[in-house]
């Protein structure tokens, strides 16, 4: 989904965030969330956290967060790393070095960054992924998204993309899953699967030795292809940043009536575990910003509410107590759940000072944070 409408500033420090999620699991969920099994014995129970080369020196913050954290009963931490490109037809896509005039958002974390966030979650059990995450602040110049890539060179585009993952594989040891591309809807298409193919391959190689898994996230309005790209069949896992319109709400929806707007959607899930049977199927993303929209934030969770609306932690915690419910008794099919976990977009290390004012996608110091913490304690298997 565009970051014009969910922003993905570097309001959390992924180091702290991640290390702290494996302060509340033992070593054996990190087993259990990177195995093939279609449901996990243990379901993931997640933070994404925006991890910049500058977060990862701040290890003073990381102690306080690691305990909010395992009150919360987080057991994963998804952290985005950013990376760039300069424009929606650009075909250097590359990571962003620190100092650079590039960086809007925050420069990429080095391999050694990295693993100073991985080490310690992984230390205290905690599953970590691992997801490049592109920048988008020079697209929304343009009015693009990252799901809008057109570059001139495709070739040219794919080769710089895989080395920029292996630079960041390259710190990337410890962590489960290695997410090789998120939300890029114009390139995700077999027409692709030629530049696709070669690069799972390639980072599947690079990280020969380590008991690292690959997949892809898919945006929430791609789930509908009569079939999915052929090439997606060669990842260990799938998952969606799953933002779906809930209609038919208004902004002072109960969270019952989320979990039922969230039914309409219960085929459109099912489509990932038909097309992809065995593997885990993830929800990558799910989360609201605090703030009222004109008519109903819940027509369009993703988006970034404009200067005027007013601000409603209620309701972020509203969408996520009903988003909880129905993600964890959804039942697929074949009667097992239909969803392996998920990672609530986001944190920061730091809680947000005024969090009755606040109107971001920030969950920790506001009552989303007592609703994730209700959420994971009651999903356990």
């Amino acid at each position: 989904m565009p970051t014009a409408t969910r922003s993905h500033t570097p309001r959390l420090t992924l180091l702290s965030l991640f290390a702290a999620v494996l302060a509340l699991t033992m070593g054996s969920t990190s087993a259990a969330l990177a195995s093939g099994d279609a449901a996990p014995a243990v379901p993931m129970r997640g933070i994404n956290v925006y991890l910049t080369g500058y977060d990862a020196t701040r290890n003073d913050q990381i102690e306080g967060l690691l305990d909010t954290l395992a009150q919360m009963h987080v057991n994963t931490i998804v952290l985005n790393v950013p990376i760039y490109i300069d424009s929606v037809t650009g075909s250097r896509i590359e990571a962003v070095p620190d100092g650079s005039d590039q960086h809007v958002h925050g420069d990429t974390p080095t391999p050694a960054e990295l693993q100073a966030a991985i080490r310690p979650a992984v230390a205290r059990g905690s599953t970590v992924w691992v997801r490049p995450l592109l920048d988008e602040a020079p697209l929304i110049a343009e009015g693009a998204w990252r799901g809008e890539l057109q570059p001139t060179d495709p070739a040219a585009f794919f080769a710089a993309y895989t080395r920029t993952l292996l630079g960041i594989l390259a710190g990337s040891s410890g962590a489960s899953w290695f997410v090789i591309g998120t939300e890029f809807n114009s390139l995700q298409q077999d027409t692709y699967a030629g530049d696709w193919e070669p690069l799972i391959d390639t980072v599947r190689a690079s990280a020969a030795g380590q008991s690292m898994k690959l997949l892809y996230a898919l945006n929430w309005d791609t789930g509908g292809y009569p079939q999915f790209p052929s090439w997606m069949d060669a990842l260990d896992g799938i998952a969606v940043d799953a933002y779906y319109p809930l209609d038919g709400l208004g902004n002072d929806a109960s969270s019952a009536e989320v979990a039922t707007a969230w039914q309409s959607w219960t085929s459109a899930l099912q489509a990932f575990r038909d097309h992809f049977p065995g593997k885990p199927f993830f929800v990558s993303e799910a989360g609201i910003a605090s703030q009222q929209r004109d008519p109903s934030a819940y027509a369009a969770p993703a988006s970034w509410p404009g200067d005027g609306q007013p601000a409603d932690p209620g309701l972020q915690r509203t969408y996520i107590e009903g988003t909880c419910a129905y993600l964890r008794n959804a039942a697929a099919s074949d009667g097992s759940r239909m969803a392996s976990g998920v990672a609530w977009w986001m944190t920061s290390v730091n809680p947000v000072e005024h969090p009755e004012q606040d109107t971001t996608f920030a969950i920790v110091g506001k009552p989303a944070q007592d609703a994730v913490a209700d959420c994971f304690a009651a999903w356990t298997a």
